[in-house]
C-alpha cells in the first residue's frame, strides 16, 4: 500500500486548483454550493452537467481527507 502524505504536500492545493480550472462553475460557487450548483448547471450539456457534479464532489472529498489527515 502507498502512504502518500497528501496534506503534507501541495498536491491537495494542486488537485483542487487544478478541478476549478477544469470547471469554473466551482471556482464561483459561495456557501451555499448545493443551491448554486443547481441554478448553475440548469443550462448545461447532461454530460458536462455530470461531470460538473462529480468535480465537485472529488473537492469534497479531498476536503474531508485533509480534515481527517491533520487531526
Amino acid at each position: 500500500m502507498i502512504n502518500w502524505k497528501i496534506t503534507k504536500s501541495p498536491i491537495i492545493i494542486m488537485m483542487s486548483k487544478n478541478i476549478k480550472e477544469r470547471h469554473p462553475i466551482l471556482a464561483q460557487m459561495g456557501a451555499d454550493e448545493d443551491k448554486d450548483l443547481i441554478m448553475f448547471i440548469k443550462g448545461m450539456d447532461p454530460k458536462e452537467a455530470a461531470k460538473t457534479i462529480i468535480a465537485l464532489n472529488l473537492l469534497r472529498l479531498l476536503q474531508q481527507y485533509k480534515e481527517v489527515d491533520v487531526s
